[in-house]
């Protein structure tokens, strides 16, 4: 019995190592093909001479990151960063769903494709990739102290609080929000209850109040411009409830309130013909009578923001119920985001002259994924309901869910546009925790069987 053991734990070993070794394929695939084409997040900002001319339209990190880089000149630093990023996201995803507790070859396959998803996405997704990639290597220092010396541990803890901090530079809510998530699903059961009070303190309450100060603190002394980007949300909502409200009272309120923000030469029919359910770019951007200046202007000032938001407040307490009309106007939208990886359309054209060859053909599956809307909420809440009809011994259970559900609430109050980017992280996350659940589910049932039998099945 003993060599019958020996034999198949050798065997069990070298499957392993197959998949082990297809992430790092994947992982120097991106390194080497993806990572040289791709230039900077939002990079216009780098291109601005003067730093005090810069906004926070994009967090903080986006004007300052390039410059301390120094892309101006050199854009193998920026590579070199992207490295970096590279490598905390696969960390993290390594730690979160260690392949070794992985036995069934339909799991390892599916483990595959989300670290394909996992890495692809931390260097093309913007500031969403780079918080996300960054989020996950603080997360997984935190959930892998328990087995160090208490030197190693504090020293852990404390990296892992920079990397967040880091991480919210770039996104700040999108940080807050999976931080929460990945601590009350993931880590939750690995702790006492005394350090799971502890962390939940820090996630709940010491990381969103560090991040915003540290935020402020970075726009005052770096001196950049504020530009309160919250107001997209704000903007988009009061122009939703008075194209689409059918209350007077309502409508009237959100013209006032939009009043400020409208050139002159704008009427509020003229601003309502160019409002559509997929962002809210179509009204900052739009043109009357071939005038090419914006005409829905957001402020830069800040007493006439902190107005703006109590207006918007006021909307929600006088007519809640025409603000979530317009809510569940856009829920389709944010339902089907999808267009991440396949926003231009070529889907199998890999011989695209904007990127190399090698690039786009790297990129397939992911396009394939996203044409056919397998990387949506949409599928992921069709594929649980499917599940508990038809394949019981699948497990999902409440905290897989509720990942979703929070996902889909956080993307419907802070909608302005129908990227995929926005979605993805939660999505991601969803199924982790779900291949988690289910490896964890199937090891018990390989040991009972290799117990019962003296086989591993």
């Amino acid at each position: 019995m003993k060599n019958t053991y020996a034999t198949k734990e050798k065997k069990f070993l070298t499957f392993d190592k197959f998949f082990g070794i297809s992430f790092y394929l994947q992982f120097f695939s991106v390194v080497l093909v993806i990572i040289p084409n791709v230039n900077p997040y939002e990079g216009a900002q780098m291109y601005i001479s003067d730093i005090n001319s810069t906004t926070d339209w994009w967090d903080v990190a986006a004007p300052t990151v390039p410059r301390l880089l120094g892309l101006e000149e050199n854009m193998l630093k920026w590579h070199f960063f992207q490295i970096f990023i590279l490598i905390s996201a696969a960390y993290g995803f390594r730690k979160l769903l260690p392949v070794d507790k992985i036995v069934k070859v339909t799991h390892q396959v599916f483990y595959m494709i989300i670290s394909y998803l996992v890495l692809t996405f931390s260097v093309l997704g913007s500031r969403d990739g780079i918080a996300l990639s960054l989020t996950l290597l603080g997360i997984a220092l935190i959930i892998r102290t328990k087995q160090n010396s208490y030197l190693i541990r504090y020293i852990k803890l404390v990296f892992a609080t920079i990397a967040l901090l880091l991480a919210s530079q770039f996104k700040i809510a999108s940080v807050v929000i999976i931080s929460f998530l990945v601590f009350i699903t993931i880590v939750k059961p690995w702790l006492k209850r005394s350090q799971f009070l502890l962390l939940g303190l820090f996630s709940f309450v010491v990381l969103p109040w560090s991040t915003f100060q540290l935020d402020n603190y970075l726009t005052e002394t770096i001196q950049i411009q504020k530009a309160y980007p919250e107001q997209q949300v704000l903007l988009y909502d009061l122009a939703g409830v008075a194209c689409w409200s059918t209350s007077e009272r309502a409508v009237d309120f959100a013209n006032k309130a939009l009043s400020e923000f409208l050139e002159s030469n704008i009427s509020d029919k003229e601003l309502c013909h160019f409002l559509v359910p997929y962002g809210w770019d179509s009204l900052k951007n739009f043109k009357v009578d071939d005038d090419n200046s914006k005409q829905l202007v957001p402020t830069s000032d800040k007493s006439k923001f902190l107005n703006f938001q109590k207006n918007w407040t006021d909307l929600l307490i006088k007519f809640p119920k025409d603000w979530l009309e317009f809510k569940t106007n856009i829920m389709g939208q944010v339902f089907f985001m999808s267009n991440f990886y396949d926003r231009s359309g070529n889907l199998i054209n890999i011989d695209n002259n904007e990127q190399p060859v090698a690039y786009n053909a790297f990129l397939v599956p992911a396009r394939i994924l996203d044409k056919l809307f397998l990387l949506t909420y949409f599928f992921a809440f069709s594929f649980i309901i499917v599940s508990k009809i038809f394949y019981k011994s699948i497990t999902i259970n409440g905290s897989a869910i509720f990942i979703l559900a929070t996902g889909v609430a956080v993307n419907i109050l802070s909608y302005v546009a129908d990227n995929g980017r926005y979605c993805l992280p939660y999505i991601v996350l969803f199924w982790i925790l779900v291949l988690r659940n289910n490896c964890h589910q199937d090891n018990e049932e390989v040991k009972k069987n290799f117990n019962e039998s003296g086989d591993l099945r």
